[in-house]
């Protein structure tokens, strides 16, 4: 799964429907395209997992544990994680579609910068 891609963003979530769906699908829809998606689910009791388990892109693997807390589930992803960028997402988070590409050409192009982060916006 890990082959050749440079980015593995972690999702942790905990009952995350119905925003989950919108994230997932801002992530997916990047233009930027050389990533993994890791998304925990952390013993959530909604719809969050029915909807995980029906996503068919290659580039997402699901966990799937016994609710223990938005730490513990981030931490069980990056054990799995082999790539040189991580990046961290919310289950109602977006990513407007060019945002991995603008972060990631800034990374490559800046090796002296070890993080990026960006402006946010809050939706109700």
């Amino acid at each position: 799964m890990y082959k050749n891609k440079i980015l593995t963003i972690v999702m942790p979530v905990f009952n995350g429907w119905p925003y989950l769906k919108l994230s997932v699908e801002s992530i997916l829809h990047q233009s930027f395209k050389d990533f993994n998606l890791i998304i925990v689910s952390d013993g959530s009791q909604d719809f969050t997992d029915e909807y995980i388990s029906n996503l068919k892109d290659p580039r997402v693997k699901i966990l799937k544990k016994k609710h223990s807390g938005i730490i513990d589930s981030f931490n069980i992803a990056l054990e799995i994680t082999d790539t040189k960028y991580i990046a961290r997402v919310d289950a109602d988070d977006y990513y407007f579609p060019q945002k991995l590409e603008i972060q990631i050409d800034f990374l490559v192009l800046n090796k002296k910068i070890a993080s990026v982060g960006t402006k946010a916006t809050y939706m109700s």
